[in-house]
This record gives C-alpha cells, structure tokens and sequence, in this order.
C-alpha cells in the first residue's frame, strides 16, 4: 500500500515537474522571439538609423555588454547603412553602447550612448494595436557632460 502510495506521488511530482519546466521554457522563447522581431523592427526603422547616421555614418556599431539585446552578433543592412550589435568589446573607435533597453508587450526604451559617454540617443516606441509593428514615439539627444 505505501509503495503505491509513493509510485503515485513520484508520478505526480514528476508530471508537475515537467508541465513547470515546459511552461517555463514557453516564456523564455516567446520573449526571444519578441525580442528578435523588435530588434528587427527597431534596425530597420527610417527614423532611428538616421538618427544614429548622425553620429557614426553609415558603419554603425552597438555594443551589448550585457546581452540586453542579443546572445550574439547580429549584423543588419539597409540600404547603404550596416547596423552591427556585438557582445564583445569592440576596437573600433567609435560605438554605441546600450545603457538601457525596457521591452514590454507595447511599448519600448532603448537609450544607446557614445562609448565616450558624452551623448546619447533615447528611443520610445510603440507597438501599434492593428498591425503589430513597431513606432517611433519620440527621439532625445542628450548631451551626458
């Protein structure tokens, strides 16, 4: 009776176990997947390459040191324009580094500053309703000194 009792309980825990575990892992690659279309969306927006061609030209370099943003490199090109977002530091002498990165279900924060920390770009954007793209709000220029 106490062996089935137990056989009845390992079940029982295991079953919870792996309905948690596939629950988790369900979130983490939903927020992967709506991390990859936001960048994807974000790199390839009009609005804010021109605003980061102000600083850089048409080589522009972000660096995610603390994987905010990606695991890995991920290089986009429009038109003339090469966005790159690198995790290693890199050795150019001019880049962005993300400073803040906010994504929820609708709305966006991405505040990129220059790896002299002297001036940064603020970026708010909106996730629109009907077509499920991303918009730019709002753009700041700050000056960090």
């Amino acid at each position: 009776m106490k062996t089935d009792l137990l056989k009845i309980m390992k079940s029982s825990l295991l079953l919870i176990l792996s309905c948690l575990f596939l629950s988790c892992s369900t979130r983490f690659t939903e927020k992967q997947i709506r991390n990859e279309k936001f960048i994807n969306e974000f790199c390839s927006n009009e609005k804010v390459i021109h605003n980061l061609k102000k600083y850089s030209g048409h080589q522009i370099l972000i660096y995610d040191d603390h994987h905010l943003i990606t695991q890995s490199v991920k290089t986009f090109n429009n038109d003339s324009t090469e966005i790159r977002i690198q995790t290693v530091l890199p050795k150019n002498e001019f880049y962005f580094k993300i400073n803040k990165f906010i994504l929820n279900s609708d709305l966006a924060f991405v505040v990129l500053e220059t790896n002299d920390n002297t001036r940064g770009v603020v970026f708010y954007l909106l996730k629109d309703e009907q077509d499920q793209q991303w918009y730019v709000m709002n753009i700041e220029h700050k000056n960090a000194k």
